[in-house]
């Protein structure tokens, strides 16, 4: 790191809601996502203008009409918004009718020195507005993946997705209408003719296979990697140009079992037949040759493709691809991260890092300080953990894999999964 570089931990903690999410930055020193040391979190109340500093406006907090989080204005700033946000006479980003972040251009990594990389230390969930049923029916409604919902508890798998968890492109394809669906690592996680899509935001999410460009889904079939002459030969309902299943993954050192053959979980930007399945997640490919935790040079060193330096390290070591702290060793735990030189919108990844708390999942919190050995939930002030599932939770008796909000400074917001209730 370069001398006398300001701390990004210290500008996450201080800046607990309007930034929960840090930008990977070059090892030579390089630029930090635009996040001040000196933006303080104030608490302000939706509707009444003078409550926050200059430059800043109220945004509610989880829903909420009587309290909210000083968050900085969007009119003073052309284009800060993002892809698919448009800045409101309000001074808030608000979603577009765009994609969302889900789809559109590949993503790129450079694959040069490993970059230094920061994680998320909090997480301010804020609750959107009711989607709207629409009536689209699966053969299983109400309530079963695919149906239309209007709302987590109209769903049997308790989690409703729209246009902001799955993005634009799926949501056009669903009938522009939310509906039920459930977090999976790999597609034999879904029910049959349904296959695990990678947003590339933070989640992944059981959809139907046409949806995304595929051939029909299969109730069966090979895993990422395997051979075949057709779709129909994986469960993903995708085989590529070469005679290979393609399908998400979420954990290198679980590949073995989410993937066949040599290959093993690795980032980069997903092989789909559609551009909006083209986005940048982890799935069964090659890699390099070291293991999680070795030193590294650049991306193509290691198995996961991931070269970076997290807090305290003082040189580039391998980041593994996990579902929850559990597949991190070595006083790695899982975290969201952002890969090197990130587009708009950012990709989060869910990777094995470094960390300066000790406190569990379930345990109390501050989302102002460094607690967690993952991830502080200022909504509940407990912490929690990276999941692609219910069992990734299962360390917190009740708790279960759901999505949350979070918006990220300068506007914007992404759907994570993360444990909680």
């Amino acid at each position: 790191m370069t001398a006398g570089r300001p701390s990004a931990r210290r500008s996450l903690a201080v800046a607990a809601f309007t930034s929960a999410l840090l930008a990977i930055v070059a090892a030579g020193g390089g630029c930090e996502l635009a996040i001040g040391d000196t933006v303080p979190l104030y608490n302000c109340f939706p509707g009444h203008p003078d409550v926050c500093p200059a430059g800043q406006v109220c945004s509610p907090l989880n829903g909420s009409t009587q309290r909210g989080q000083c968050m900085p204005s969007c009119l003073s700033r052309p284009g800060s918004c993002g892809a698919n946000y448009a800045c409101s006479p309000s001074g808030l980003c608000v979603p577009t009718s765009g994609d969302g972040g889900m789809g559109g251009d590949d993503v790129s990594v450079t694959d040069s020195q490993g970059p230094e990389a920061d994680v998320v230390d909090s997480m301010a969930e804020e609750e959107a507005s009711p989607p709207v049923d629409t009536g689209t029916d699966s053969g299983n409604c109400p309530g079963g993946i695919l149906c239309a919902c209007s709302g987590d508890s109209t769903c049997t798998s308790k989690l409703c997705v729209g246009q902001l968890e799955v993005g634009t492109g799926v949501y056009q394809a669903a009938g522009s209408s939310n509906f039920c669906s459930q977090p999976c690592c790999i597609s034999a996680d879904c029910p049959g003719n349904t296959v695990c899509y990678a947003t590339g935001q933070g989640g992944s999410y059981c959809v139907q296979a046409t949806w995304i460009g595929r051939t029909a889904g299969a109730n069966s079939g090979a895993l990422g990697g395997a051979n075949c002459g057709t779709g129909r030969d994986c469960r993903s309902a995708l085989c590529d140009g070469s005679g290979h299943c393609v399908d998400t993954c979420c954990s290198t050192g679980q590949a073995s079992s989410e993937c066949s053959g040599s290959v093993t979980c690795t980032f980069g930007n997903f092989p789909g037949a559609d551009s909006i399945d083209k986005n940048y997640a982890a799935y069964c490919g090659s890699g390099g040759s070291s293991p999680g935790g070795s030193s590294c040079f650049s991306n193509s060193d290691c198995e996961s493709y991931l070269c970076a330096a997290g807090p305290g390290e003082s040189s580039n070591k391998c980041k593994d691809a996990c579902r929850n702290s559990t597949d991190c060793t070595g006083g790695y735990y899982c975290n969201y991260v952002i890969p090197p030189n990130p587009p708009t919108p950012t990709p989060v990844l869910g990777a094995c890092f470094p960390t300066q708390g000790n406190l569990a999942m379930g345990q109390t919190c501050d989302p102002m300080n460094d607690m967690c050995k993952g991830f502080c939930d200022p909504g509940t002030m407990l912490c929690t953990d990276v999941c692609f599932g219910d069992s990734d939770c299962s360390g917190v008796s009740g708790w279960r894999c759901r999505d949350a909000t979070i918006p990220v400074s300068g506007g914007g917001m992404y759907s994570i999964l993360c444990c909680g209730t």
